[in-house]
């Protein structure tokens, strides 16, 4: 109960002329440079089933060849709801909500892409992008990802955060050295810290 089923697997694109090259091969799903670096597209796997509150693990590795920066070029993205192979996101309605998967480099040309994901009230579909952006050379290979019904992981106490700018108009300050720049935020980020916060940005 609550397993999701994929429904789906096909090609994705923001525009046809940005479109790069894809090719399936069972389980394995190449997207190429087009030649271009306005390439930009992927796969689109679409799940249904999802039971609303309940945590689903996604685990999805991609290879890669001639990929110059992956952390830019490589990136996956969950949606829950509905959307469509030539649409972005920003203009589908209905989408509840998104995520990043987040990625590891597990070797020189592998890296995992995975997120715990819990299932919004609203929707039983899932959709998971995988992207090859911006390289008018190079190519990756995803695998199918692997998707399962887990436990809810226990929540994270919240984390208290101060963002340090400084007095307006004194944020296009220039700085004429690095002990200028200490000297001026220093003392900011020392009363931050005296009201016990977590995180100090």
């Amino acid at each position: 109960m609550g397993e999701l089923n994929l429904e789906s697997v096909q090609p994705w694109v923001p525009h046809p002329k940005a479109a790069p090259i894809t090719e399936r091969n069972g389980n394995s799903l190449r997207v190429s440079a087009n030649g271009t670096q306005t390439c930009v597209g992927g796969w689109q796997l679409d799940y249904v089933g999802a039971e609303p509150n309940s945590a689903y693990q996604v685990e999805w590795e991609v290879s890669y060849e001639d990929v110059a920066r992956s952390e830019d070029m490589l990136e996956c993205v969950a949606y829950w709801g509905g959307i469509e192979a030539d649409s972005s996101r920003r203009r589908d309605a209905e989408i509840v909500n998104w995520y990043y998967l987040l990625p590891d480099q597990t070797d020189s040309r592998t890296l995992r892409f995975t997120r715990c994901l819990k299932a919004p009230v609203g929707t039983d579909r899932l959709t998971l992008r995988c992207t090859f952006r911006w390289a008018s050379e190079g190519s990756c290979v995803w695998q199918l990802p692997e998707v399962k019904q887990v436990s809810m992981p226990v929540s994270a106490e919240p984390v208290s955060i101060a963002v340090v700018t400084g007095p307006a108009g004194s944020r296009r300050r220039n700085f004429s050295s690095i002990q200028d720049n200490i000297d001026f935020y220093a003392p900011m980020c020392e009363s931050a810290a005296q009201k016990g916060v977590d995180l100090i940005v």
